[in-house]
């Protein structure tokens, strides 16, 4: 066991494996018994503003210094900035409130040298080979990086290029949600289940309908799916959930003006990961794209990013200009009562969620023009599948793939082929700190 050296890799310890089995055994027993001694926590309480992730303390724990300024210099709601970033997205940040609405999250700062810090002063490290797999705890999360010499590499050209050529692409359920709800026990709702289950926002008659839908389609799978061709499992999908869609829209009974109520109510059953407000909020600073897709209702997700993660909105509650939510949204009357679904964009769903489902969505509705071609790609994702995310877009070069691995009884079987997939495989309900790291180190 090898221990990260200090700074903002501080409390990180390393095991070398010879194998994604190995590794995933280790994991697991990290998980149940902590064999990984896990450092101290940055700064006290997880519940940071941006500013923790760039902030270095000094050696007493208490303010910062040097390079890096004072601690108020990166204060969540503080206004020492530089001018040098002051311009790389002032129309973005002035249009929420000026930068003293969300002071700077990335400072200048070459951190300390690893898998989670910038590069050491010196000679270029070798990188010859993928370099020996890795499972780290960082923060309480257990990271896994099977080839972190192959993952150094995109780094310093995701760092060399900058952040006008980053973009961030994510999916919804499970990846910026977690697994779980949280209690840790009950599995974390979907943005289907957090309005087809709930008994005080769609009419019962509509509900029962919904269900039977669903159950009866996943029965049929089960029973032909295995002889149906790829595009035919796909038709098949698509005519179900437009079946179920159209109860929800036209017997729902459903008012636009309940859905946040509603979701407000049940924010513990669907919550963020740790780590997302500070990662929006970096984002929308350096007005990095952030494409976000849900398979289910957008109108859901957004309710749940407002509450889950503010600074992502601006006053009134809009989203950074930096944002796309690429989901299914419903289309209401003169009173806001829903009557359809918005049948200019595309059927989002889990079969569906790619680069050239982006660019039909922004066609769809008019805002083509919007996109603007990044050649590096930081992707979230949270099945295999999620890998094709950026398939499609024009223009990219390289991505750096974070993937999040549910802790079931599958595990062992899963991992090998997440890690293959992944540059980096987090397990369970970890949280965004890994995945914030990596944006400070090639952006900051």
């Amino acid at each position: 066991m090898a221990r990260r050296w200090g700074g903002r890799n501080r409390g990180r310890d390393t095991v070398v494996v010879d194998t994604a089995a190995a590794a995933a055994a280790a994991a697991v027993e990290v998980r149940s018994s902590t064999p990984l001694r896990e450092g101290p926590r940055r700064g006290g309480s997880r519940r940071r503003g941006p500013g923790w992730l760039f902030r270095r303390p000094d050696r007493a724990g208490g303010r910062s210094s040097g390079i890096w300024g004072t601690k108020d210099s990166f204060r969540p709601g503080g206004s020492v900035l530089k001018k040098k970033e002051e311009s790389v997205a002032s129309a973005n940040i002035q249009a929420f409130g000026g930068p003293g609405a969300y002071g700077n999250p990335f400072p200048s700062f070459a951190g300390p040298p690893g898998l989670g810090g910038g590069q050491q002063d010196g000679p270029t490290p070798d990188l010859a080979g993928p370099g020996a797999p890795e499972v780290i705890s960082v923060d309480g999360s257990i990271v896994m990086v099977l080839k972190p010499n192959d993952l150094a590499k995109k780094k310093r050209k995701f760092k060399q290029d900058g952040a006008n050529k980053l973009q961030v692409i994510a999916t919804f359920d499970h990846c910026l949600t977690a697994f779980h709800a949280k209690d840790g026990k009950t599995p974390c709702l979907k943005t289907t289940d957090a309005l087809e289950q709930n008994q005080h926002v769609m009419l019962p008659e509509a509900a029962k309908k919904v269900r039977f839908l669903r159950s009866d389609f996943k029965r049929r799978m089960d029973e032909g799916g295995k002889t149906m061709t790829p595009d035919e499992r796909v038709a098949a999908l698509e005519d179900n959930l437009r079946k179920v869609y159209s109860v929800v829209a036209m017997e729902g009974g459903v008012h636009m003006n309940s859905i946040g109520p509603a979701i407000e109510s049940q924010l513990d059953g669907i919550p963020l990961r740790e780590g997302v407000d500070d990662m929006t909020a970096a984002l929308a600073w350096r007005a990095i794209p952030l494409t976000i897709f849900c398979a289910g209702y957008g109108n859901v997700a957004m309710e749940v990013l407002r509450r889950g993660s503010p600074k992502i909105t601006g006053p009134g509650g809009v989203f950074t200009p930096h944002l796309r939510l690429v989901a299914n949204f419903f289309r209401p009357d003169d009173t806001m009562t829903i009557i359809g679904m918005y049948d200019t964009v595309p059927l989002i769903h889990e079969a569906k969620k790619s680069g050239a489902t982006l660019l039909e969505f922004l066609r769809g509705v008019r805002q083509e023009n919007a996109f603007s071609a990044r050649s590096n790609v930081l992707l979230l994702g949270a099945e295999l599948s999620d890998i094709g995310l950026g398939n499609g877009l024009p223009g990219v070069e390289e991505r750096i793939t974070v993937g999040f691995l549910k802790l079931d009884g599958h595990v062992l079987d899963k991992l090998p082929r997440y890690a293959q997939a992944y540059d980096v495989v987090i397990l369970g309900d970890g949280d965004m700190s890994y995945a914030n790291e990596i944006l400070h180190e090639v952006v900051g």
